[in-house]
């Protein structure tokens, strides 16, 4: 996958982010994988001013809409990437799933790493306007239904749809936030007297 040119550095941007796993391998057929995803994704916007109005965990890629404040896009990619793919290799070798882990091994180093759950690129598209976010984010919750895997797209768990329709508190992998972008009191707070000029909210 080569990672896609379209990405500005604009504060309160949101981008329309597609990472495929190594060799395309159905990683997120497993849940215990979809959970550590979901996971570690809870505990960056937990670290980072990060708003996630729209994902889907597909097996072998993930699509999202993000909208990071303080960091660029690439730093929150490299960190969810990162401890993501640490994360199941480590279940993994702990399972003693040898056939898995041999799946993701790299054959030709050119680090210390020897196995790898995440393709290195990505792909992340500006959002431009409210029509191409809605747009993306059908195109998301849709995405499981397209791909034959499920009739409807709530019936697919790892999802932004169900989160969008009324639930119970737990009744969700995820819960997302329903206003994509920082309103000027949010920014204001977290800038400070810092000139925002440059932001569009």
């Amino acid at each position: 996958m080569k990672m896609t040119k379209f990405r500005s550095h604009h504060l309160n941007n949101i981008h329309f982010v597609t990472t495929a796993t190594f060799q395309r391998l159905p990683i997120f057929k497993n849940e215990f994988a979809c959970e550590i995803f979901v996971n570690v994704l809870e505990e960056l916007r937990g670290v980072h001013k990060l708003k996630v109005p729209g994902y889907v965990l597909m097996p072998d890629h993930v699509h999202m809409l993000l909208n990071p404040l303080d960091v660029k896009i690439g730093v929150i990619m490299r960190k969810l990437k990162g401890k993501t793919g640490r994360l199941i290799v480590d279940w993994i070798k702990a399972n003693g799933r040898r056939d898995s882990l041999a799946n993701l091994s790299i054959k030709h180093r050119t680090n210390r790493q020897d196995f790898a759950v995440w393709q290195k690129d990505y792909s992340s598209i500006d959002i431009s306007s409210a029509k191409f976010f809605a747009q993306k984010l059908n195109y998301i919750h849709k995405n499981p239904v397209v791909a034959g895997l499920c009739a409807e797209p709530g019936d697919w768990k790892y999802s932004s749809f169900k989160a969008y329709q009324p639930h119970e508190t737990g009744d969700v992998p995820f819960e997302i936030d329903q206003k994509p972008l920082w309103n000027h009191l949010e920014i204001e707070e977290f800038f400070g007297d810092r000139d925002n000029s440059e932001v569009s909210v």
